[in-house]
């Protein structure tokens, strides 16, 4: 038992004396991965970490108290009082700290948000901002819980806000440092999605495209060197992102229109996407972002809403978003009774007037009261009315005829006008 605890003596020393980074950090990882020397030497090996952070310098030593912070992170994962102590550590943090620790400590602190959700920490990285060499990292992850925020919000207003307020974060990361690939493809990811919910657009095809070539750029990028396993869970939420744009790009060009050829694939696409926040588990707001467009285009289109009858009518069909298509059908029938609101964001949207005049209803009964005074009170006045302005009519369409035709062209052997604009 001596000679073990001189032994666990040693190994805190090594860990309070190492005076290379690169050092300091492969000791930390070989010391993380083993769990067995990680059970028995874990209290000592804490505090010299602990003592690492406090006592931070500028220069090598601040890249020292980086990897003891991530150091201490990690095992803050599996300890809840190494992450107390951690949060201490956290809220120790100051703006004129040494930027190349601070930097390294927003990262973590970003992480550790999505991992705990402590708004405290948002706190945090407000104050990082203040650090002229992290700022960028600061505002990135900051960025990052908006977006996150967003996911998550029920309120469409909620929704949208959230997610312009992290493309504002991540566009001023950009100003600052162009190559930035992480932060262009956040914003890249808020374009392509706010662009479907609109109802997509012609270039929705080639942003996606762009978006997959930036999320392979930036995945051979972090291939280079060993990314922190801390860091695994972001990294496979961008493949998971990935995988839904490929099918929004789908879904966008088929969503339009009348029916579908094969339409058991593409109706399980559009049932994916409807279903999104559960397909992916990104984010409960994607069901509110992505759903009225479809519902929208079930109602409005006739070949759609048939494809969906006819798979719910056949019992063999049974994919695992058979459940999901019976939501999708029940939605639109109410969306269906409720007449024009299922149209505003489309055809009603265009004459935002009309529509608002077409909803009232105790302003149609008052135009159709007015309207009833202006009609003949018995169908014999109706019918002669109707023969005066007939007559009147046709005098007018004799007269005019001469004007008319010869702008339009020249009459045929059978008294049809032919076009002489179809030459040009």
């Amino acid at each position: 038992m001596q000679d073990q605890s001189a032994l666990l003596d040693l190994v805190a020393d090594g860990f309070l004396e190492a005076q290379k980074p690169t050092v300091f950090r492969d000791a930390a990882n070989a010391f993380l991965d083993n769990s067995e020397l990680r059970a028995v030497a874990c209290p000592k090996l804490i505090k010299a970490l602990i003592l690492r952070v406090e006592g931070r310098q500028s220069g090598s030593d601040a890249l020292i108290a980086a990897y003891a912070l991530e150091a201490l992170f990690r095992l803050s994962l599996e300890d809840r009082r190494t992450k107390l102590q951690t949060l201490l550590l956290f809220d120790g943090l100051k703006s004129d700290d040494d930027g190349l620790f601070a930097q390294h400590a927003a990262r973590i602190v970003g992480v550790a948000y999505h991992q705990w959700g402590d708004t405290q920490l948002r706190d945090i990285l407000v104050r990082l901002q203040a650090n002229d060499e992290a700022a960028d990292e600061a505002a990135f992850e900051l960025g990052m819980i908006a977006f996150a925020n967003a996911l998550n919000a029920t309120d469409m207003v909620e929704i949208e806000t959230g997610m312009q307020e992290a493309r504002a974060l991540f566009r001023s990361v950009l100003r600052r440092d162009a190559i930035r690939l992480d932060a262009e493809v956040q914003v890249a990811l808020i374009d392509i999605v706010l662009s479907f919910s609109a109802g997509g657009d012609e270039g929705f095809s080639v942003r996606v495209a762009k978006l997959g070539c930036l999320l392979a750029e930036r995945h051979d990028q972090v291939g280079i060197g060993r990314a922190p396993c801390w860091l695994k869970p972001r990294m496979d939420r961008e493949v998971e992102w990935w995988s839904l744009l490929r099918l929004l790009r789908s879904v966008n060009d088929d969503i339009d229109r009348e029916s579908w050829r094969y339409a058991g694939k593409v109706m399980e696409q559009v049932l994916a996407i409807y279903d999104a926040e559960y397909t992916v588990g990104i984010g409960s707001a994607l069901h509110s972002l992505f759903a009225p467009r479809i519902e929208a285009a079930f109602v409005r289109r006739k070949g759609l809403a048939a494809h969906l009858h006819d798979f719910l009518e056949d019992e063999e069909w049974t994919p695992a978003e058979r459940p999901v298509a019976q939501l999708l059908r029940e939605r639109v029938a109410k969306r269906a009774e409720e007449g024009f609101s299922a149209r505003i964001a489309d055809e009603d949207g265009t004459f935002p007037a009309l529509s608002a005049v077409l909803e009232n209803r105790e302003l149609l009964s008052q135009v159709s009261a007015k309207n009833s005074k202006l009609w003949p009170q018995s169908g014999r006045g109706l019918s002669t009315s109707f023969a005066s302005e007939q007559a009147n009519a046709s005098a007018m369409s004799s007269k005019c005829s001469g004007l008319i035709f010869p702008m339009t062209g020249s009459i045929s052997r059978r008294g049809r006008p032919t076009n002489r604009f179809g030459s040009l």
